[in-house]
């Protein structure tokens, strides 16, 4: 009685996220919310976010030093095989016929909740350059990985939704296959059905990264907050120091590189105005942070550490500790250090192996 009662149960989850949802998204509840500033929502950006420039170098500079250095083990990383999962992005879209093609990239079935157009595509930008940028530091891994992106539109042409659309899209990304979830966004007020959803997925073993938020301020943005079920990510700056821009606070878990004026973060993509054109873009902000700790996330869940529990542990025993010594509203645990996971998974692995 109590497994059919389960089924019974997941069954009905399915229906309501799957059809219910859709449903309202067309007609009330979309209007009812989209003008409520307590649940204001915005992909996190500066004034210096919106700055372009063409460029021939690597997207990816930040790893290059990590892994020119990392020369042990290539035999070994060559002939291992891994198992395919999903990484849902939570954006304004992504630019599906393009990157796939651009960027080799496998798309699974995304879903629209601004709207009723074409299920997940970018009317901003925002979204494609963050899962260019994501991709381009996946490949600078290892090209091996094997995963699909699904493309989840919570923001608007503008950058613009609300905590509640978020929520959804969390619970749609779990329902529907995806192991892990970066969310380049955030609101600056709590929701309990938001953090019930980041809940959700964890209780689920999916890993869930959210971008701490671009104002400087000593709150992270939600559901950065929620600091027990989620991977928060703050930026630090071309000299390795805090960011002015990156929200900080005791919620805050790890920092990542995520550009500066003088250093931007390059990947492909397109302008807002302009979307008929492709190119390099520099970007700066949490956005970026964030999308850097997911592909280093994506990394871990296909080398075996597949719950968040396993992958905070290895984040936390292999970055730099800055700041103040141990955990600090600054940096949380430190910044990541690329070299220092590659050599622990390593290492691991030979010890399994042997």
């Amino acid at each position: 009685m109590k497994m059919l009662m389960n089924k019974k149960f997941k069954l009905i989850r399915i229906f309501v996220y799957t059809l219910v949802i859709p449903l309202f998204l067309s007609g009330t509840f979309k209007t009812a919310y989209a003008d409520e500033k307590e649940f204001s929502l915005q992909a996190v950006n500066t004034a210096a976010d919106n700055k372009t420039a063409a460029s021939n170098k690597s997207p990816n500079s930040y790893l290059k030093k990590a892994i020119e250095d990392y020369t042990f083990g290539k035999n070994f990383k060559e002939n291992k095989k891994h198992k395919k999962f999903v990484i849902a992005i939570l954006d304004t879209g992504v630019a599906v016929d393009k990157l796939s093609i651009l960027r080799n990239i496998d798309f699974i079935k995304g879903y629209n909740f601004c709207g009723s157009e074409e299920k997940g595509y970018d009317d901003n930008g925002h979204g494609t350059f963050i899962t260019s940028w994501l991709v381009d530091t996946i490949s600078s891994l290892d090209k091996n990985i094997s995963y699909s992106i699904m493309p989840l539109k919570i923001l608007d042409c503008d950058k613009k939704g609300n905590s509640r659309l978020i929520s959804w899209g969390i619970r749609y990304a779990v329902l529907n296959g995806a192991k892990v979830i970066n969310i380049s966004c955030g609101a600056k007020k709590p929701l309990k059905e938001l953090e019930e959803a980041v809940k959700f997925a964890y209780e689920n073993n999916v890993i869930v990264v959210a971008s701490a938020g671009n104002y400087g301020e000593k709150n992270l943005l939600y559901p950065a907050s929620y600091d027990s079920y989620a991977i928060s990510v703050g930026a630090v700056d071309s000299n390795g120091k805090r960011a002015n821009y990156s929200n900080y606070g005791e919620s805050l878990f790890i920092t990542a590189p995520g550009g500066d004026l003088n250093k931007p973060v390059y990947a492909l993509g397109f302008n807002k105005e302009t979307p008929e054109i492709f190119c390099t873009l520099g970007k700066e902000g949490t956005s970026v942070s964030a999308a850097y700790i997911t592909a280093f996330v994506a990394y871990l869940v296909s080398e075996g550490y597949d719950t968040p529990d396993k992958v905070k542990k290895m984040l936390i025993q292999s970055s730099i500790d800055l700041g103040p010594k141990g955990k600090d509203k600054y940096y949380g645990w430190g910044l990541i250090n690329p070299k220092k996971i590659l050599e622990t998974v390593y290492k691991e692995k030979l010890k399994q192996k042997n």
